[in-house]
């Protein structure tokens, strides 16, 4: 809404030829009201001319009688609200729908970078000269087949998962949730097979490749 307003005073004097003044032969008041309301120009002007009230009323140039005038001004000042309010609305549909977005992309990101670091963990510790010395506790892995199911079952899921736009926000967090605990499992594991396989094996080769191996953690 932009509103102008303006007003104008004039007097008229008469003078006599001395230059002194008799009496004042008109008066002039002027006051003109512009809003420029949801796109439309309401005019209001007032006049008052020697004590006489004449008022105008005009909307885009067209005069109209009061009744219309306020109507129509009413209406407009009601469809600029609606119309702002739809403007805000969709202005916090758009920002909740980018956060959304970033919000996937985060978690998928997260998801891929834990399932890399699953499967290259569970190739070492499942190397051959290893798997005899794993060691399956209540803190990490309860039985070799939980280990087995996270590469051969979760990690398909989830990689199926990411890739499938209508995967929902709750359940790409809850993915990237499991994996970070399995991936603390998985390290968990690899860590004390590691100790136990220095602690109880005879092969020297492999004691050699375990004192390296042990190093990289």
């Amino acid at each position: 809404m932009v509103l102008v307003a303006l007003s104008l005073i004039v007097g008229l004097l008469s003078f006599s030829q001395k230059n002194e003044a008799r009496f004042i032969e008109k008066q002039v008041f002027v006051t003109l009201t512009e809003e420029r309301v949801n796109g439309q120009c309401f005019a209001h002007r007032t006049d008052v001319l020697n004590g006489t009230l004449k008022e105008i009323w005009a909307i885009d140039g067209k005069m109209v009688n009061q009744d219309e005038y306020m109507s129509a001004i009413l209406e407009a000042e009601k469809e600029e609200r609606r119309v702002e309010r739809e403007q805000k609305d969709r202005a916090q549909r758009e920002l909740l729908q980018a956060q959304i977005l970033l919000q996937r992309s985060c978690y998928e990101k997260l998801i891929s970078v834990f399932i890399n670091d699953i499967v290259s963990l569970y190739h070492k510790v499942a190397d051959g000269r290893l798997r005899p010395f794993w060691v399956i506790k209540k803190n990490s892995f309860e039985t070799v087949q939980e280990v087995e199911q996270l590469i051969t079952q979760q990690v398909p899921m989830a990689q199926s998962i990411i890739k499938n736009p209508a995967s929902s926000l709750e359940v790409l967090q809850q993915y990237a949730q499991n994996f970070e605990q399995a991936l603390q499992q998985l390290n968990l594991l690899y860590h004390d097979t590691l100790l136990n396989a220095q602690k109880n094996a005879d092969d020297p080769r492999l004691l050699k490749e375990l004192l390296a191996m042990t190093t990289e953690l």
